[in-house]
C-alpha cells in the first residue's frame, strides 16, 4: 500500500519535471499533486488500511477520507545563508491548519474546520533538519488559551504574527519516522517545517479528518467552541487529561493504550513491518509505542 502510493506520487513528480527549481516548475508540481488528491491509492491509506478503526479509540468514529494533501519537502527547502544552512529562528513561522491563505481562509467564515490531522509517511524521515514535520509539544493547550483570551479576530486580520509573538513558542520537536508510520496531531497544535539540508526528500500524505459525530454546522460558532475547548471532539483523550491533571505538563502519563484510551498526540502505524508491541485488530500490521507523550 505504501509502496504503491509512493510509486504513484514519484511518477507524478517525474512527469512534472522533477523537484521544482522555478516558478513554472512549482506550478507544474502543484497541478500534478492536485490530480492525486482524490486518487484511490491515496485515500486507501486511511480508508482501506484499518487506520480508521484504530483511531476510533482515540477520537471516536471519523468520516472516511475524501481528500489528501501530498507534501514533499525537497533538498534545500527552507535553508538559509548560514554556514550550516539553518537559520536560528527557522521555527518561529509556525501556524495551525485551516487559517492560512493556502487553506483559502481569508476570513473566519472560510476557515477550514476539521477534527484531526493525519500524516502517512511514504518514505523514511529519520534525521533532523531533513524537512521534518515540526511541532511544539503541549502548545495546542497554549493555542486554546490564546483563543480564549484574544478570540480569532486578530489572527484573521493580521495572520499568525500576533499569536507567534504573543505565545513565544520554543523547543520545537522535529518528528522522525519510517515509511508507513502515521502521525496524529490535534488541529490546534502549532507546527512548521524544518529546513532540509540533506539530499533526501521528505514524503508525507496528509489527511484532515472530521468526526462522524459532528452535526451540520450553522455558521462558525461551533468552530470557535472547539478552538476554546480543544478536546470537544476527542472525548477519550479528555478523560485521560482529566485523570492526569495532577501531573506536570512535561511528565508522561503511564496509561496502557490497548484499552483505547490513548493520551498521546502520536501513534505509530506501520503498514510494512510487524512490530514488537501490541497490535490493532486489522488486516495490516500495526506497531504501537508503549510510552506516550503527555498531552
Amino acid at each position: 500500500m505504501i509502496s504503491q502510493a509512493r510509486a504513484l506520487t514519484d511518477d507524478a513528480l517525474a512527469s512534472a519535471g522533477g523537484a521544482p527549481t522555478s516558478q513554472a516548475g512549482a506550478a507544474s508540481w502543484v497541478n500534478a499533486k492536485r490530480k492525486l488528491k482524490r486518487h484511490d491509492a491515496m485515500l486507501d491509506l486511511v480508508n482501506a488500511s484499518g487506520l480508521l478503526q484504530c483511531l476510533a479509540g482515540i477520537v471516536g468514529p471519523l468520516r472516511a477520507a475524501r481528500n489528501s494533501q501530498l507534501a514533499y519537502r525537497f533538498p534545500g527547502e527552507r535553508t538559509s545563508s548560514d554556514a550550516d544552512g539553518i537559520a536560528s529562528n527557522w521555527h518561529t513561522d509556525w501556524h495551525i491548519d485551516g487559517f492560512t491563505k493556502s487553506d483559502h481562509s481569508e476570513t473566519f467564515e472560510t476557515a477550514y474546520d476539521f477534527t484531526v490531522l493525519l500524516g502517512v509517511f511514504l518514505s523514511d524521515n529519520l534525521n533532523e533538519n531533513a524537512g521534518n514535520f515540526t511541532v511544539f509539544p503541549g502548545a495546542h493547550a497554549t493555542m486554546q488559551d490564546y483563543f480564549r483570551t484574544h478570540g480569532a479576530a486578530e489572527l484573521m486580520r493580521n495572520g499568525f504574527g500576533h499569536p507567534q509573538e504573543t505565545m513565544g513558542l520554543k523547543n520545537p520537536l522535529q518528528v522522525t519516522a519510517r515509511a508507513g508510520d502515521v502521525l496524529i496531531a490535534h488541529p490546534s497544535l502549532p507546527h512548521t517545517t524544518a529546513p532540509n539540508v540533506t539530499q533526501d526528500t521528505r514524503r508525507v500524505v496528509f489527511f484532515r479528518m472530521v468526526s462522524s459525530r459532528r452535526a451540520k454546522a450553522h455558521g462558525k460558532a461551533d468552530l470557535f467552541e472547539r478552538l476554546c475547548n480543544i478536546w470537544t471532539e476527542w472525548p477519550r483523550v479528555q478523560q485521560i487529561v482529566d485523570s492526569c491533571d495532577f501531573l506536570p505538563r512535561d511528565n508522561e502519563c503511564e496509561v496502557d493504550p490497548t484499552d483505547g484510551s490513548i493520551p498521546g498526540a502520536l501513534l505509530d502505524i506501520n503498514f510494512t513491518h510487524q512490530g514488537d508491541e501490541k497490535h490493532c485488530q486489522s488486516d495490516q500490521s500495526v506497531r504501537r509505542r508503549r510510552r506516550w507523550n503527555r498531552v
